[in-house]
């Protein structure tokens, strides 16, 4: 760590705020002091008010709570009734996964509705309640919680406040942990804030491309389609599926745009390191330089001129010059060229049982079977949420119409006319953000505003080509 990060800690006792000072400042670390906890906000005590009143950065703040921030939640924390429903399995998975299918601006009011009797406990334990609303607010800054009443009965829910929004699987070993801490277990205190610091700061730049890249449709050369995660999965599970250093490499071929959306690559690696665990990006620049016995992900990210047929030979040759153990290719495909794969690998005799298809989304929507599948209805719901949190959180722009909106907007989306569907994912996407920014709640101005992107998409595409084709 470079720079130094300020904690800015919720602890109305002055006893126990000098304890984790006093752990934070003489517990052993690598280099000088990394963090700074701050208790004042303008000479005053940090109260949860002050909390959500200012924009802290999230590239150098990290904000941790106590749950007993008063006396009423002094009270109320050791009480077993609120514990039992504190200790909920479902409120927990409500918490890391079910909320996100709601607009942003309205997920408070609906966790309010629909579990009242936990909203009422939370809403009495200040540093609970603070640290949801703060969670919906900014789900780029990392909190934690640092408190007596941590407990094993309570730790799942806990947990799941404190992740609640975080771009990650929280049953992924490699993953950020959530800050949840006993304060009588503060011993290395310093190292697990480092390594969670590390881990989310990469976690947190993913939070709006994570689900789009893990459910964006791969169709294998016998037509077969599956969510990206999925086919992963699959790969890892069946070992035929995992070519030795003898054969091809894996090759997946993105006519959707996929590697353009920002910040793809974080869960592209974390995605295929579920089945290649030492995996980790090489650059074009450095492709020669790959040692025999390393994993390596390679992403084509920069010649957007160059055929896949070169791509895919290019690559193929500096496979066999290093022969690492494994190497997977995700390459740049021209959009709605999807029949030009076939053709290059079968042309180099590369088995069918090691090259995929990304569809481009013309060819993806001109299919009604798959059109139908559950991955495909998965896939927009993705897109989807993805422009609502984006538009939301970035772009300030206050997300209306509630889940039937959403859901309406989701069946325009997979009835789109054939001249309105975008080739690219980011335009797509950035339609949907606009959507969203100018309040278009109708059909038809959904349609008109796609296929005026669609056709702008196209027009830059063309003048691309011709400037390839004039070099």
């Amino acid at each position: 760590m470079d720079k130094q990060i300020t904690i800015v800690y919720l602890e109305n006792n002055p006893l126990d705020r000098a304890v984790l000072d006093l752990h934070i400042s003489q517990d052993p670390h690598d280099g000088a002091s990394d963090f700074k906890l701050r208790y004042s906000y303008d000479g005053c005590l940090v109260e949860a008010k002050h909390i959500l009143e200012r924009d802290w950065r999230p590239s150098s703040t990290m904000i941790l709570f106590d749950l007993g921030l008063s006396s009423g939640s002094e009270n109320l924390l050791p009480d077993p009734a609120v514990r039992q429903t504190l200790g909920s399995q479902f409120l927990t998975k409500y918490l890391t996964s079910e909320g996100r299918h709601i607009l942003p601006n309205e997920r408070l009011d609906t966790f309010k509705k629909t579990h009242p009797a936990a909203w009422e406990y939370i809403q009495k334990i200040e540093g609970l309640s603070t640290l949801l609303k703060v969670r919906l607010a900014h789900p780029d800054l990392l909190c934690g919680i640092v408190s007596h009443y941590v407990g094993d009965d309570i730790r799942g829910v806990l947990e799941a406040l404190v992740m609640h929004g975080w771009p990650i699987d929280s049953n992924q070993g490699e993953q950020p942990k959530p800050l949840v801490i006993h304060k009588g277990n503060l011993a290395g205190i310093n190292q697990r804030l480092k390594a969670t610091w590390e881990a989310w700061q990469a976690v947190r730049l993913e939070f709006y491309c994570k689900d789009v890249v893990q459910n964006s449709i791969v169709q294998a050369a016998d037509g077969t389609a599956k969510s990206l995660v999925e086919r992963v999965d699959l790969i890892r599970d069946n070992e035929r599926l995992q070519p030795d250093d003898s054969e091809s490499p894996i090759f997946i071929c993105d006519f959707l745009g996929l590697i353009d959306l920002p910040h793809a690559t974080l869960t592209l690696e974390r995605l295929f390191k579920r089945a290649f665990p030492s995996l980790r990006v090489v650059k074009a620049k450095d492709i020669l330089a790959m040692d025999r016995d390393g994993q390596y992900l390679f992403l084509d990210t920069e010649d957007r001129n160059l055929s896949l047929r070169y791509a895919i030979e290019q690559l193929r040759s500096a496979h066999d010059q290093q022969s690492p153990t494994q190497l997977v290719c995700i390459v740049r495909g021209r959009a709605c060229d999807e029949a030009e794969a076939g053709q290059v690998f079968e042309g180099i005799r590369v088995d069918n049982a090691f090259w995929y298809t990304i569809p481009s989304m013309p060819v993806l929507m001109s299919r009604p079977a798959l059109c139908d599948t559950f991955e495909f209805d998965r896939f927009v719901r993705a897109i989807v949420t993805s422009a609502s949190e984006h538009a939301f959180f970035v772009r300030d722009s206050t997300v209306d119409g509630g889940e039937r909106f959403l859901a309406d907007l989701r069946g325009w989306v997979k009835a789109l006319p054939r001249k309105s569907v975008p080739a690219s994912l980011m335009t797509v996407w950035d339609c949907l953000c606009e959507a969203f920014e100018k309040k278009i709640l109708t059909k038809t101005a959904i349609v008109s505003l796609f296929e005026k992107k669609a056709s702008d998409e196209r027009l830059k595409t063309d003048a691309r080509a011709e400037l390839g084709h004039r070099k």
